[in-house]
């Protein structure tokens, strides 16, 4: 995905350099035009500054086992998670669940935009929090993250990002045992 946008990004300016160079009148053939080499220099460092820097897995990878450690720490047993997942070509679908135990008891889902919205089958157990790890580490092992952070107080996934899905997450609450 970022290449594709990367590419037209390059086509786009190459086409903006061409408009900018070429005289809309013959009136204009004897205006001043622009030096190339720098207008072709600032268009560079322009495209450059709008790309992403590049994701350092290794260190997503020791974020996600100290965020692992760190919801592991707490002993939370009982808590309510709302996680809003989206897939390639999915309406967001938006889950709230309650997670005792490591099990899923009750569970709602919706999806936005509610007007011609479709519902996705979903397996609520896959949204707890253990199992979000689970999809953290795959992204990362994908290559492909566009972003993972994680809660700085309890650990858990506040979003996993990558070009064809996402997973974050909008509310959570530990509830008493």
């Amino acid at each position: 995905m970022r290449e594709r946008w990367l590419i037209g990004l390059i086509g786009l300016c190459g086409m903006l350099l061409f408009v900018a160079c070429t005289p809309a009148s013959e009136q204009e053939v004897n205006r001043a035009v622009p030096d190339t080499d720098a207008t072709i220099t600032a268009l560079t460092a322009a495209v450059l500054a709008a790309t992403d820097p590049p994701v350092d897995l290794l260190q997503l990878q020791q974020d996600l086992d100290q965020a692992e450690d760190l919801w592991r720490s707490q002993n939370i047993t009982r808590y309510t998670i709302q996680v809003n997942h989206r897939q390639h070509n999915w309406d967001t679908q938006m889950l709230t669940i309650t997670v005792e135990n490591g099990q899923v008891v009750e569970s709602t889902h919706t999806c936005y935009p509610q007007r011609n919205c479709i519902m996705r089958k979903l397996d609520a157990q896959n949204f707890t929090v253990e199992n979000l790890f689970n999809v953290a580490r795959s992204v990362i092992a994908l290559g492909e993250v566009d972003e993972i952070t994680f809660n700085q107080t309890y650990g858990y996934a506040n979003a996993v990002i990558y070009e064809d899905g996402s997973w974050t997450t909008s509310a959570f609450q530990v509830l008493t045992p």
